[in-house]
């Protein structure tokens, strides 16, 4: 189950997007976001508050995003996967659909610069038709006897994991993963 919250986890990490609703205001100064010296994390910039950096004109500029400690930053992950299959019968296209929302907040500083940030997983949303046969899963749903597809999934809400990262955006260790 812990491998399941941190592949889930780190993945969601590496790729969220930022969502508009009662959770995330792009007014309020601690979701802001600033652009310094690398390619955009992010495809959609409309609803960030941006601004530019100091940089050369050799460069490209980075989204950042600076959290204000102890405070939480809503955010949403969605996955989509199609896969299709060729067989002697023709081709069979499958569809899967994750989405992940979660909290993320700064809860340290480190001296070095490094920071620890945790995540909480909010609610679970998976939605799976394969070979015609259609699987839903919300968390926020109460359900009898799951099916085995769903396992995974279940326990997800309301647990969560901690990392370390690093000034370069690197992630350091994760914490209390083993307990």
């Amino acid at each position: 189950m812990k491998t399941w919250l941190l592949v889930a986890g780190l993945i969601g990490i590496g790729c969220f997007g930022l969502f508009g609703g009662s959770w995330f205001s792009a007014e309020d100064p601690a979701h802001q976001a600033v652009l310094v010296d690398e390619e955009p994390a992010f495809s959609d910039l409309n609803d960030l508050n941006l601004k530019e950096a100091s940089a050369s004109q050799d460069e490209t500029p980075r989204l950042e995003l600076h959290l204000t400690p102890q405070k939480p930053l809503p955010l949403l992950k969605t996955v989509e996967q199609v896969l299709v299959q060729k067989t002697r019968s023709g081709e069979r296209v499958s569809h899967s659909s994750l989405e992940l929302a979660v909290t993320l907040r700064l809860e340290e500083k480190g001296q070095d610069g490094s920071q620890l940030l945790s995540v909480v997983y909010n609610r679970v949303r998976y939605r799976q038709d394969v070979a015609g046969r259609t699987f839903v899963f919300d968390s926020t749903v109460p359900n009898g006897q799951l099916p085995v597809e769903a396992l995974p999934y279940k326990g997800l809400v309301g647990n969560g994991f901690s990392f370390w990262i690093g000034k370069n955006h690197r992630i350091i260790k994760p914490v209390g993963f083993a307990d």
